[in-house]
């Protein structure tokens, strides 16, 4: 049988997951097509296709385009939803308007681009209709169970699977003589907050001469992604000073800077777990507070939480490596028995000709509401939408309106 997966992503962070969920199924002879959600290739600048590896060419496509043909969706084994929330509900509310019970359709897969940091149970409700719901940890797939039982859903979708960070691990550091900083778009937030934090890098670097202090910033100004700063902070720190000579700002590729890297510092990122993966010494600055907006609150128990001014009188953070191990495991480990996991349900449905959605989704999202978002999609224009829904309405009660 010909084994097919459809892999959808959009934004930057989701993309750089699923080129690595496609990797894996290639390897295991599926015949892998890579399509960008709508905005996903505007979102992506070339910089960015160079780092994750996709063509620019890649083809863009809609819920509407995906579901216009019902027939090419059902020739695939398997689609992978590397998407927001949002997007991914209203796939689902597409295919199980599209699909009946006993027509095949392809298994759907979704997961996580990194951390999450925070509407974790609103996460969890938007992809709990999936087939296979891909949590990066152990402490991840517990909290999902437990959403799962408070609601009363099925949990068998949910899964192990990790984060998709390439293998590496450094040598034992001896001497800090290379800082990185992994700068977030949003995080923190304020123009306040942004410039406390430049003035503190500035700072920092002044104290320590002797070290070379990197930035890499989340984007380069002018891109774009699911978040994208007000504050650039670059334009903050050019703002404040001249740069430090021992200072520099790199829009380089992440894993060679962690590579070369004898510290690692972020006020919050999946970097910083990609970091303490690698054997890296990683701290989390907790300046602005340990703040679930800010996930902060992520890393409470990690050990790593710790101060500029700490920092700069030689303090070093250290994980917690019980911590660590529960919230963090490689996909390296998990991704070849997901595919079997993958092959073994759709040829079991193949067997029994059961092509039913989950169960999860007719509890979570009740039909009518599922009916009326499709609706939405195909109408974004409000004004339209509404009038379209007004048309229906009369279409159905015109005798009984006039009667009156």
């Amino acid at each position: 049988m010909l084994k097919r997966i459809l892999i959808l992503s959009k934004f930057d962070s989701f993309a750089r997951v699923a080129k690595r969920v496609a990797d894996g199924f290639a390897t295991r002879g599926f015949i892998v097509e890579q399509r960008l959600i709508s905005a996903g290739r505007e979102a992506l600048s070339p910089r960015i296709y160079r780092e994750i590896g996709l063509s620019p060419r890649t083809s863009v496509t809609t819920l509407e385009k995906l579901f216009s043909s019902k027939e090419d969706l059902a020739g695939f084994t398997a689609v992978y939803l590397g998407a927001t929330g949002a997007f991914i509900r209203n796939f689902l509310g597409h295919m199980q308007q599209s699909f009946s019970g006993t027509q095949p359709r392809p298994l759907t897969l979704t997961g996580y681009p990194g951390v999450i940091l925070k509407e974790k149970l609103s996460g969890f409700a938007n992809r709990c209709g999936c087939d296979f719901i891909l949590l990066n940890s152990k402490a991840d797939l517990e909290d999902y169970r437990r959403f799962c039982r408070n609601y009363n859903l099925e949990d068998k979708g949910g899964r192990l699977f990790g984060y998709c960070f390439p293998a590496f691990h450094k040598e034992q550091i001896r001497h800090i003589q290379r800082v990185l900083f992994v700068e977030q778009a949003v995080i923190p937030a304020s123009l306040r907050e942004r410039l406390y934090l430049a003035q503190q890098l500035l700072s920092y670097a002044s104290h320590h001469p002797s070290q070379e202090i990197i930035i890499k910033p989340r984007l380069v100004p002018g891109e774009k992604s699911i978040f994208t700063p007000k504050h650039h902070i670059e334009t903050l720190l050019k703002s404040l000073s001249s740069l430090p000579r021992n200072l520099r700002i790199d829009y380089g590729n992440i894993q060679q800077l962690l590579e070369d890297a004898d510290i690692c510092l972020t006020v919050s990122s999946s970097v910083a777990l990609q970091s303490m993966a690698y054997g890296i010494p990683t701290g989390i600055i907790r300046d602005f507070g340990v703040r679930d907006e800010y996930g902060t609150d992520f890393f409470r128990d990690s050990g790593c939480l710790i101060t500029f001014e700490e920092l700069t009188k030689g303090k070093m953070p250290v994980l917690h490596r019980e911590w660590f191990e529960h919230n963090f495991i490689s996909c390296d480990e998990t991704l070849s028995s997901l595919i079997d996991a993958v092959e073994e349900e759709y040829n079991r449905r193949m067997l029994v000709n059961d092509w039913a959605m989950n169960k999860n989704l007719e509890s979570i999202f009740c039909r009518e509401y599922q009916n009326f978002i499709s609706d939405y999609a195909k109408y974004r224009n409000r004004k339209r939408f509404l009038a379209q829904r007004i048309i229906i309405y009369f279409k159905a009660n015109f005798k009984k309106i006039f009667q009156q």
